[in-house]
């Protein structure tokens, strides 16, 4: 599993979610047995209420990257980007269980945490990336 999450940070070296602001994918610790408490532990690590945790599908998170590559522009940077979450997206589902992703989303914030989190092989707990939003 080492080899794995040395793998995972290789991925996201450098990755950057673009929105109307760019922030870069990271590592995130979360300390949960069972997928039913991630919305509370997201609720109190963000210090926010829990309504405002939003289950967003992976493969809806995940398609904004390939709709880009579809229909974006010629911008080699972004292009390149959007590949790499693709590619981030097809290391998840071939060395994960499952993966989920989170949005909080409180009233008037422009600065929209993102979690992707994911369930360890061998029911081993959870693991996790971080970015954020910006939408105004």
């Amino acid at each position: 599993m080492q080899k794995v999450f040395e793998d995972l940070l290789q991925k996201i070296h450098g990755l950057m979610y673009f929105s109307e602001g760019e922030y870069p994918v990271k590592p995130f610790a979360i300390d949960v047995s069972d997928e039913n408490q991630i919305p509370d532990f997201l609720s109190s690590y963000t210090n926010t209420e829990e309504q405002f945790v939003k289950n967003i599908p992976p493969h809806d998170f995940f398609s904004r990257f390939k709709n880009y590559l579809a229909f974006g522009g010629p911008d080699e940077l972004l292009n390149k980007n959007a590949e790499r979450f693709l590619e981030l997206q097809h290391f998840l589902k071939e060395h994960f269980e499952t993966t989920a992703v989170f949005r909080i989303e409180r009233p008037g914030d422009a600065l929209i945490p993102i979690f992707i989190i994911f369930k360890l092989k061998n029911n081993k707990g959870f693991a996790g990336l971080t970015t954020t939003a910006v939408e105004t």
